[in-house]
């Protein structure tokens, strides 16, 4: 008859209360700073945008520097058209120390996904007969933040830059951060501690066109999501997709998560692997320390968070535990995240209990609870149990209980049964044949732990038929 016993793991490993709010100060402190250089600098940002309208209005438009140099009257402000950018010639002043001509020009553009606001401003000496071999730069005026949703964000940097030459706009030149700003992702070091640094990659790099570009990131970078104790992840490469046209086939979605045409539109972060560093209790069989490192395949970050999925087996194998040692094994595991929200987490395995001598294993199984933020554990029980210690063995009641708690990356299973115990004792160690034999003794509240005291019993009877104790095959009275 299969039997159940309910299994309360204590997971002792807690979020400090302040942790959590450091790393979101960090974060939001260099956030705010972009927004104050906004508004600091809205000025000139409106006027780069209002040349560009003026020029747009009046349709006051050349086809390169060169023209500038012509027979004919020029008004400023002017504008050269290339592809989706526009160069805008505020004015063109002579000086007398260099001998030389020097533009003074903006480019101001809206992203088109959102319509948010981004502008460059500069200055260039014409170079060459004609402007023919300038080639110049112009700055951002103030740092853009780019939200992914509410869960990510791009920071193009001060610095950045646009490069323009004879017939307008060439390229932009960029310093770009990718950043988790999702208070779900709790930033932490590679060794899984709580730090105040956010889960973000740096590149700096060029591309021609700031809504179709693709960038591989260097990242490698450790969180843990909120709600889910002991366990952190570690970023290991990913490539940030803010194409409008089409998607790279390497990113992989769930199924049903895009449809028609949002595959070529989606714009995100896919990640190459994702390191799911388990919790410290789950040890290498070989002693080599360190987590045990699962790998969570295209996994990916977008404007609805975090996505991916886990499914591994023969994590740690059974056959594998020293049977002399309290410990624990996985043999599988799942783990799934979609749209920023935990959906699926659990995992199955062993418990070695050593007092149970052959048959020590205690299968169990664990599932996520969410309410409690804690993982709840069943193990079942087939048949008895070995119980050297008393020379015995033991069918449990399904009454029977085991807490476990987490020390030091240690179990330490506190057992509280019920059942009956069967005697069935040699009395000579080279003679099995001969043997102390008390049969059906029931029993409550026996303890067995890992820690002093290691073995108790509350009580302890005999009920029903009676049956007598047996020495050597002879029925044993007393009276």
């Amino acid at each position: 008859m299969n039997r159940t016993l309910t299994v309360i793991l204590f997971f002792l490993s807690y979020l400090p209360c302040n942790a959590q709010v450091h790393a979101e100060a960090s974060l939001s402190l260099d956030l705010n700073r972009i927004e104050q250089l906004q508004l600091e600098r809205n000025d000139r940002i409106e006027a780069a945008f209002a040349l560009m309208k003026t020029v747009q209005d009046a349709g006051r438009y050349i086809q390169s520097l060169s023209d500038l140099f012509g027979n004919g009257e020029i008004t400023f402000p002017v504008g050269i058209k290339n592809g989706d950018y526009e160069l805008i010639i505020q004015k063109l002043l002579y000086d007398k120390n260099t001998g030389k001509s020097r533009i003074y020009a903006t480019c101001a553009f809206r992203f088109k996904d959102t319509g948010q606001r981004i502008a460059f401003e500069g200055n260039a000496d014409i170079q060459g007969r004609n402007g023919l071999g300038t080639h110049g730069e112009l700055t951002l005026i103030a740092p853009v933040r780019r939200n992914i949703g509410s869960t990510s964000a791009i920071i193009l940097h001060e610095g950045s830059r646009v490069r323009f030459g004879c017939d307008g706009i060439e390229d932009f030149v960029v310093k770009l951060t990718w950043m988790v700003t999702s208070p779900n992702i709790i930033p932490t070091d590679n060794n899984g501690t709580i730090t105040n640094t956010p889960v973000s990659a740096t590149v700096e790099t060029y591309f021609q066109n700031f809504d179709n570009y693709l960038l591989s990131l260097d990242i490698n970078r450790s969180f843990m999501f909120k709600g889910l104790k002991d366990i952190f992840f570690t970023v290991r490469g990913a490539t940030l997709d803010q194409s409008d046209t089409e998607t790279s086939a390497m990113a992989s979605f769930p199924e049903g998560y895009l449809s028609g045409d949002e595959f070529n539109l989606w714009k995100g972060v896919f990640i190459n692997e994702v390191g799911v560093n388990l919790p410290p209790i789950f040890k290498h069989p070989e002693g080599t320390g360190g987590r045990v490192t699962l790998s969570m395949k295209n996994a990916l970050f977008d404007e609805n968070g975090f996505t991916g999925k886990l499914l591994a087996e023969n994590v740690l194998n059974s056959a594998l535990l020293d049977p002399s040692k309290w410990d624990i094994s996985m043999n599988d595991f799942s783990l799934g995240f979609l749209k920023n929200e935990l959906v699926a987490a659990g995992f199955g395995g062993d418990i070695n209990i050593p007092p149970f001598g052959r048959n020590s294993l205690l299968p169990y199984m664990a599932a996520y609870n969410h309410a409690t933020e804690e993982f709840n554990f069943t193990a079942g029980i087939k048949g008895n149990y070995d119980f050297p210690v008393l020379r015995s063995s033991l069918t449990l009641y399904e009454t029977s209980t085991i807490e476990v708690a987490v020390r030091d990356s240690e179990i330490y299973p506190l057992i509280n049964a019920s059942g009956i115990l069967t005697i069935n004792a040699p009395l000579n160690e080279n003679d099995s044949t001969k043997t102390f034999s008390v049969p059906d003794i029931l029993f409550e509240n026996l303890k067995i732990s890992r820690e002093s005291p290691c073995l108790s019993i509350g009580a302890i009877g005999i009920s029903g038929d009676l049956r007598t104790p047996k020495v050597a095959g002879f029925e044993l009275l007393i009276s």
